[in-house]
């Protein structure tokens, strides 16, 4: 169990990093909230 948390960790915080980059290009940071990521973020990631 521990395993699989500890690779979900750097995993989940790379993807949110790529995704809040791809995202400050197209949109303003003011409008990158946890709860918008439901809707980007399937549409940047192929």
């Amino acid at each position: 169990m521990n395993g699989c948390e500890r690779n979900s960790i750097p995993f989940e915080e790379t993807v949110s990093i790529i995704n809040l980059k791809l995202l400050s290009t197209t949109f303003p940071k003011d409008a990158w909230m946890p709860e918008e990521r439901v809707g980007p973020a399937p549409t940047l990631i192929p």
